[in-house]
């Protein structure tokens, strides 16, 4: 889990990042709190406080220059998002064809191991055959015993090899196994750092879209404002007119006072 951020560490970067004289990206903002929180509650903070920041006498151009801004920092947050996608889909890709190389590697070593037993089923039945025909050259005399003893030695240290080379194998496969399923572990684990990256992609998307509703509803308020003081001043300037005329009239309607 990312550790967490608040609105007012938020407030405080961007507030030293503008006094450092940088602009407060989103990046530069996430690089000034050591890299700390997720990216849906960094744009949450930052839209926050520029919303706060924008009293009501702003102009339809500020709205619509914070628009901009607004827009700048969501492009930004998409392509950091598209980019750790990315490279989780790689490392999937690689970890797959990991474990696809050691799975064959071990039905190679399993075949092996079906060679090595044959070899010792034959080797088994070769002393066998070599005890039989002890037991018939018995009577043969010295020479035949010397020469079944060498044989058998022979056949002892082969099997004694072969059983060797099989425990080496077995030992081998059994951390292939091991192995593989560290590998099918790890993959699970990327897979889902994939569905949370890709959770927090669509929250960003919908806080996105909830505060290009409000700027929308801001630029609209601020639109009527200024068509109510047009009209305001409209009506000042007729009421203005009217009492001038009034006043006219009634000057024009005084009684002169006759002459003696």
């Amino acid at each position: 889990m990312k550790p967490i951020i608040t609105r007012e560490g938020v407030a405080d970067a961007i507030k030293k990042l503008n006094e450092a004289g940088q602009k407060a990206t989103l990046s530069a903002i996430h690089a000034a709190l050591g890299g700390k929180g997720s990216l849906s509650t960094l744009i949450k903070f930052k839209a926050e406080l520029e919303q706060q920041a924008t009293t009501p006498q702003d102009s339809a151009e500020g709205l619509t220059q914070f628009r901009a801004l607004w827009a700048a920092a969501v492009g930004e947050g998409r392509k950091q998002l598209e980019t750790q996608i990315g490279e989780i889909r790689a490392g999937l890709d690689a970890l797959t064809a990991e474990n696809e190389r050691l799975e064959a590697a071990a039905i190679a070593d399993a075949n092996r191991l079906d060679e090595i037993q044959g070899q010792r089923d034959k080797l088994i039945d070769e002393l066998s055959q070599a005890n039989k025909a002890a037991t018939e050259a018995r009577a043969a005399g010295e020479q035949h015993a010397v020469k079944l003893a060498h044989a058998l030695e022979q056949i002892q240290t082969t099997q004694r090899h072969s059983m060797e080379e099989y425990k080496s194998l077995q030992a081998q496969i059994t951390a292939w196994k091991e192995k593989a399923h560290a590998l099918e572990v790890e993959r699970a684990t990327l897979t889902e750092q994939k569905k949370s990256a890709e959770k927090e992609a669509a929250d960003g998307w919908a806080a996105a879209a909830r505060l290009e509703a409000q700027n929308k509803e801001l630029l609209n308020a601020a639109l009527e404002r200024d068509r109510l003081a047009i009209e305001r001043d409209r009506l000042t300037h007729e009421l203005k007119a009217a009492k001038e005329e009034i006043a006219h009239l009634n000057k024009a309607k005084k009684p002169t006072t006759p002459k003696a």
